[in-house]
């Protein structure tokens, strides 16, 4: 049988060693401060349409010669995007500003 101190050693040697290998935690407001910093013209896209998806309005495939990228990233057909600004200035997938 193992003695209680031995065990008990046993349990704080892992304990230092779980802290000390952990990555450190980001808390909500450091991580909204973190993405708020980049500046507001720079635009990183969240969404990666490529051709060959098909359009969200029209469910047409798209191509290169007609394809118009939003901020977000999504893509749609040039026309498609013409008559979504006509309705409304967000993205009609993800609803960011266009």
């Amino acid at each position: 049988m193992i003695p209680v101190w031995q065990m008990m050693l046993g349990v704080c040697v892992g304990l230092v060693a779980f802290l000390l290998v952990r990555p450190p935690q980001v808390g909500y407001h450091q991580e909204r401060r973190r993405k708020s910093t980049s500046s507001e013209g720079e635009h990183n896209p969240r969404y990666n349409s490529s051709p060959g998806d098909a359009c969200a309005i029209c469910l047409m495939e798209l191509e290169n010669e007609n394809m118009t990228y939003l901020r977000c990233g999504h893509a749609l057909h040039d026309n498609c995007v013409k008559q979504c600004k006509l309705h409304s200035k967000n993205c009609p997938v993800c609803r960011e500003r266009m």
